[in-house]
């Protein structure tokens, strides 16, 4: 778990896993996702943690070669997201949530654990963090790194 991320509070919210196997949880019920990758994931966390914005829950894992960070949004927050290098995920998705335990690599893990039921990353927030990270970055406009 990265430097900084809240603890888990002492009452989960109702989508997290009991016990220590990941769940499947259907995205547009709780929550929506948007899916970037790890670098790029990284450097906005960093920003936003600069600029003192909340970061609400966060998911690292592994698809194939690549890691990828899976924000947990407010709902509505796909049917609006068109920012470069990213995949928004909402209702007819579903999201492998690991367990609480789960904090560190290597497999699924939490990067930032939720701190309340409804403490979700802004999406304005994140949007700006994105663009900053991925210009940092010197990440061409419409290529797909997630």
């Amino acid at each position: 778990m990265s430097e900084g991320s809240p603890r888990f509070s002492a009452v989960p919210p109702r989508w997290m896993p009991i016990g220590d196997d990941p769940e499947v949880c259907p995205i547009g019920e709780w929550w929506d996702v948007v899916r970037v990758a790890e670098d790029i994931g990284d450097r906005a966390i960093a920003i936003l943690r600069a600029d003192g914005e909340n970061v609400g829950p966060v998911v690292l894992g592994d698809e194939g070669t690549s890691l990828r960070m899976y924000f947990l949004m407010p709902i509505g927050t796909s049917t609006a997201w068109q920012v470069p290098g990213t995949v928004p995920l909402g209702a007819r998705s579903h999201l492998v949530v690991p367990p609480v335990a789960a904090i560190e690599p290597p497999g699924l893990h939490w990067l930032v654990l939720p701190t309340g039921p409804r403490l979700l990353t802004h999406p304005v927030a994140l949007r700006r963090a994105i663009g900053r990270a991925r210009r940092e970055r010197g990440v061409v406009a419409g290529t797909e790194e997630s």
